[in-house]
């Protein structure tokens, strides 16, 4: 099979999308762009812009780092180690999630 283009030009492209999507929803954040447009409509307010908004920004910040490191402009240096960093972080995203719920909630 023939290639079209390198995977390192693939992933160039993709880093480059991605910065932009990354752009896009700091512009949401914003609010530069009107949120009205965006989720489908499912955002009817600013506590639920920030909680939609920060998990696309997280999500799409963990894809850039994933292709990064593919093509390794993340230099890894043992897969055990990043494991642990992987444990770390989502240990830390249940405390917050568990913090969201209990305490932040009801300010807004």
């Amino acid at each position: 099979m023939k290639k079209l283009i390198s995977a390192k030009l693939a992933g160039n492209t993709l880093l480059i999308f991605l910065a932009l999507l990354e752009v896009f929803h700091v512009l949401v954040l914003l609010k530069i762009v009107p949120f009205e447009i965006i989720w489908g409509g499912q955002i009817k307010d600013a506590s639920s812009l920030v909680v939609f908004e920060g998990f696309a920004f997280i999500l799409t910040l963990l894809f850039a780092i994933i292709i990064a490191i593919k093509i390794d402009y993340i230099k890894v240096k043992s897969l055990e180690k990043t494991c642990q960093y992987w444990c770390l972080g989502d240990t830390c995203i249940l405390y917050f999630k568990h913090y969201w719920k209990s305490n932040i909630r009801g300010y807004f």
